[in-house]
């Protein structure tokens, strides 16, 4: 998960900086990639490689 995070977390921050979004980017501040707080370990995991790249672009763009 850390994996994914990190980018998409850098991803973010570049957006938010870009726009001027100082509010998001405070938060932003205090988020941590390795911070599984919201995170459901509990339930059916697939490990199995996955055709399909994980688009951080798209990832980003929602939030």
């Amino acid at each position: 998960m850390i994996y994914y995070d990190t980018p998409l977390l850098s991803r973010v921050y570049e957006q938010k900086l870009a726009a001027g979004d100082l509010e998001a980017i405070k938060i932003l501040k205090g988020t941590s990639p390795v911070a599984w707080c919201d995170v459901n370990l509990i339930g059916n995991f697939d490990f199995t490689a996955s055709s399909t790249p994980v688009d951080i672009e798209a990832l980003a763009a929602r939030l």
